[in-house]
């Protein structure tokens, strides 16, 4: 009864449904960040220790949700019994109102309590990467049960709830700093040093097993921060659009300045390139809701610089953090939390920032100083008083012979040797080519504004805009939707590529998410949409997203500049990602980097502005372009089969060959792709409307017709291929990108079934025509993009978008097919002249091509020196040493003689036997 009342008092209220649907966005977002956390650990940790780790993240949504429903909410923002102590007084979450004028003004209490439940959630999950292979399953359960309770609810009480002491103060922290890192940091670095070492201790060995994992785990931790800082903002304002700017800013930043770093030093390591953006969205999440857009990039470069040098001298101290969530959360929350007391200004965020040291208000600092000094000293006391008890009771370390057999057998049963097969596959491999046999040998095995002027004439003015919430949601949801399409990119390329290339082509596409949001804040957003100098051509009038205006009557009438830059950031993100498909194993890395940042500036920003700004000359010729199809596709299509000409065929280039390592990684990319295409072409429709709601089933219509027409034409040949299967709804998608937004939904499915038709067959022209396009991005993107263009001409009706679209040649107009060859052909030769006029002055300069010999040993051990399938070799490692234990051989005598042998027994006893040696060298058995 009580559960009716609250349904019916907030179904009587009338919310602002733009505020409510971002902060439910955001709520899916943060949640996400968790199972994010556990693959980024899991990539990390040993391989006997896989499926727990997973767990530690996993059980966190168990336990920690429980205890906010029952209490933890109440307990974190209920009505105080005392300053800084909250009650049971909302516990079970029974308020007595709908919304809240303090926590949700504008949408109801109940959404304001799930987000902040998956705050809870993720920050005692954070902890158990401080923790790996050491700690007993129910002690490890209760202590998250009894931290949430005893520091995280008292913690964000203070720091965040209507009378918490350290809100009142005037402590910044804007999403977390040090709710989240600082806590969990500290609280991490207390429980290691509690457990004490790991058994198998080695400060100076990595046992990292699958970063692939890892690189998913990042990608969707990035794309999960922009609804734990944007939603922060409390509603779908131009706050949240400032986070969200931030955020991205700071992850890019950091990214950058570790792969940079670690180029300096030798190699660029994929895990490194995975720290970094953490570094820098720990950095900015306590001040992302009241700095500048350029101070973000400041914080992302500024502390991965520190927080890299600390990982160096950690090696020495003897501290078993395994995963490094001191430094890394800790430190970064520490120096997020210091920074925001110099860099913040009221003026950002004028009813709740404040303006600090650097901007006349030293006395932040300290404020900030005392939020820091009091998490560290609160999560260190807590944490003890917690583990401790915990350990004279019950016990909380594991026995050794179970830590060093591994958690995942000895707390779970289970175990990860999925690839483990794939290390005898290529021994038997090496079997037939030694002895010259072929597989036939063997077969049988086997918009109004308010002005505010200060009276002090020192103090800058600011003006809000009532935008529509609404559309400002939807936009900034289908940032985070397009965003999550490059790391989905990376896996829909990883598992198609040989194995010894597949870290270095998750980095490809990876590497671009830093280079270019870094680009686009300084000056790529300028160069594409702000104030031209003359007809076609950008300026630097908007650097570093230094706008005039908090909205735009022509790119953003409805809802804040800064979430159409966001917006449109991760459009450019993706175009050059793209183009990494065509160039496969053979290009350096550095010349590949400098040319993703040049060809986005004189190539992407030109042709965007050209089809998409207000005086682009493509767009006042009347070409159409929705979401892409030219200035995506087309143009990195293009620059994919020239840069793959000029960098010539891979050293082992085979027309006919495939060398698809690992589907399932590109059914998970195909699968995620389709989902941030829907933001990709439904946000294109620039607001929360009719036209939105058009596109995304144009768009989803032409991608499952992609899928049955190339499935329908495998059955026909025979077999149906999953990475056909995967390849039809991208040929469907790619086709009705330009157009989405103009045809009607009949039309749509046509473009998909004709697309993919035209594209298979193309495909199976392409063994004939000697080009090295790795995975057919000229093809698949250029020739889609072309097709779906060049329909757009024929089918396109305005009635069906009256503000924007032309009626095609099947509608009575013929000339608007003229038109868009019109583009086709500027986007063809524009891309062709660019990618040439880039990669031959490179190539003179410093060299683009690989090595012969470092070409085909594979980037991921030259250019990384890291390996995928680690799994794997390690198999091979524990068979030689379990054979060495049981013939009580030890190293010693390893070490000048003796040998093992992998032997083949066929079944038929009239077929000869064969023989290969099993090298026992851990320099061989390590990748």
């Amino acid at each position: 009864m009580a559960n009716t009342t609250i349904l019916t008092i907030a179904n009587s209220i009338r919310h602002d449904t733009g505020d409510n649907a971002w902060m439910m966005t955001s709520t899916a977002l943060v949640l996400l960040m968790t199972p994010a956390l556990a693959f980024f650990y899991g990539g990390l940790v040993d391989r006997k220790n896989i499926l727990n780790q997973l767990f530690l993240s996993f059980i966190c949504m168990g336990i920690v949700f429980v205890q906010w429903v029952l209490f933890g909410f109440s307990f974190a923002f209920g009505p105080p019994v005392s300053p800084g102590f909250g009650s049971f007084g909302w516990s079970v979450l029974r308020f007595s109102e709908a919304d809240n004028a303090i926590y949700s003004p504008t949408y109801p209490l109940l959404t304001f309590a799930i987000y902040q439940g998956t705050f809870a959630i993720i920050t005692p999950a954070l902890i158990s990467g401080a923790i790996v292979g050491r700690m007993k399953l129910i002690p490890y359960m209760i202590f998250i049960f009894l931290w949430s309770t005893l520091c995280y609810d008292p913690m964000a009480h203070w720091v965040w709830g209507s009378n918490g002491w350290l809100k009142h103060l005037g402590t910044l922290d804007f999403a977390g700093g040090t709710v989240v890192h600082i806590l969990s940091g500290v609280s991490g670095l207390v429980a290691a040093v509690i457990l004490g070492k790991r058994s198998d201790y080695d400060p100076l060995s990595t046992t990292a097993h699958n970063l692939p994992f890892t690189i998913l785990g990042t990608g969707l931790l990035w794309i999960g921060w922009c609804g734990f800082n944007a939603g922060s903002a409390n509603s779908a304002s131009g706050l949240a659009s400032l986070a969200l700017v931030n955020t991205n800013a700071a992850a890019a930043a950091g990214l950058l300045t570790w792969v940079v770093i670690d180029a300096i030093r030798g190699h660029v390591s994929i895990s490194g390139a995975c720290v970094g953006p953490i570094v820098g969205l720990v950095a900015v999440t306590p001040a992302c809701g009241f700095i500048q857009p350029g101070w973000a990039l400041f914080f992302g470069i500024f502390a991965t610089c520190i927080i890299y040098g600390l990982l160096l001298i950690k090696k020495y101290i003897h501290l078993d953090d395994t995963l490094d969530v001191a430094i890394v959360h800790g430190g970064g929350g520490i120096l997020g939390a210091f920074m925001t007391g110099l860099f913040s200004q009221q003026v950002m965020n004028p009813s709740g920032g404040f303006d600090g040291a650097f901007y006349g208000r030293p006395i932040q600092l300290w404020y900030q100083i005392v939020g820091i000094l009091t998490a560290i000293a609160f999560a260190a006391v807590c944490t003890a008083g917690i583990l401790y008890p915990l350990d004279w009771l019950i016990g909380i370390r594991l026995a050794k012979e179970d830590e060093l057999e591994g958690l995942d057998l000895a707390a779970h049963g289970e175990g990860w040797e999925v690839v483990a097969s794939r290390a005898v596959s290529d021994l038997v491999k090496k079997v037939l080519v030694n002895q010259h046999t072929t597989r036939d040998e063997i077969q049988e095995n086997g918009t109004f504004e308010l002005h505010y002027t200060p009276s002090d004439p020192s103090r800058q003015s600011f003006k809000t805009t009532t935008h529509d919430t609404g559309d400002n949601a939807w936009m900034m949801t289908s940032t985070a939707l397009v965003l999550l399409m490059t790391p989905a990119l990376a896996f829909f390329y990883g598992g198609l590529v040989d194995r010894k290339n597949i870290l270095n082509q998750l980095f490809l596409s990876f590497i671009c998410m830093g280079i270019v949001i870094v680009q686009w804040v300084l000056f790529g957003f300028s160069f594409a949409f702000g104030p031209g100098i003359k007809i076609g051509l950008g300026s630097f009038e908007w650097f570093a997203l230094q706008f005039g205006e908090s909205d735009n009557v022509v790119y953003s009438p409805t809802y804040p500049l800064l979430t159409f830059a966001m917006y449109q950031a991760t459009f450019a993100i993706i175009t050059p990602a793209l183009i990494s498909g065509a160039i496969v194993g053979r290009m350096k890395l550095i010349p590949y980097m400098l040319f993703i940042f040049i060809w986005s500036t004189i190539c992407y920003d030109p042709m965007a502005r050209w089809v998409w700004s207000s005086n682009g000359w493509l767009k006042h010729l009347g070409t159409l372009d929705f979401a892409g199809g030219t200035v995506v596709h087309v143009l990195s299509g293009v620059s994919g089969l020239v840069a793959s000409i000029i960098l010539g065929k891979r050293a082992d280039f085979d027309p006919r060959s495939t060398a698809a390592h690992n589907l399932p990684f590109t059914i998970l990319g195909t699968g995620l792709l389709w989902v941030g295409w829907s933001g990709f072409n439904a946000g294109s429709a620039n607001s929360a409307d009719g036209l939105a709601a058009l596109a995304l089933l144009n768009t989803n219509a032409a991608a499952a017709a992609g899928l049955l027409t190339w499935v329908v034409i495998d059955a026909i040949r025979g077999h149906v291929s999953i990475s056909g299967a995967c390849v039809g709804p991208i040929v469907g998608l790619v086709a009705v990108t330009p157009a989405c937004g103009f045809i009607q939904p009949g039309w749509a499915l046509l473009f998909g079934v004709t697309a993919t038709c035209i594209i298979y067959s193309l495909l199976l022209l392409k063994h004939y025509m000697r080009f090295d396009d790795t995975l057919d991005v000229a093809v698949v993107h250029g020739g889609g993009g072309i097709l779906g263009a060049f329909m757009t001409g024929l089918f396109s009706q305005q009635k069906v978008n009256p503000s924007n679209a032309f009626d095609g040649a099947f509608y009575g107009r013929p000339i608007q097919l003229w038109y868009q060859i019109v583009g086709i052909l500027t986007a063809i030769v524009f891309a062709a002249v660019c990618t040439a006029g880039i990669l031959y002055p490179l190539d003179w300069i410093i060299g683009i091509r690989l090595a012969k010999e470092d070409e085909l040993e594979g980037l991921d051990l030259t250019a990384h020196g890291e390996c995928w399938e680690v799994a794997a070799s390690r198999a091979v490692g524990d068979l030689v040493k379990q054979i060495l234990d049981e013939q009580d051989v030890n190293k010693e005598k390893l070490e000048d003689n003796g040998s093992f042998e992998l032997h083949y027994t066929p079944s038929d006893v009239n077929r000869k036997s064969y023989t290969v040696p099993v090298t026992t060298r851990q320099t061989t058995i390590e990748c």
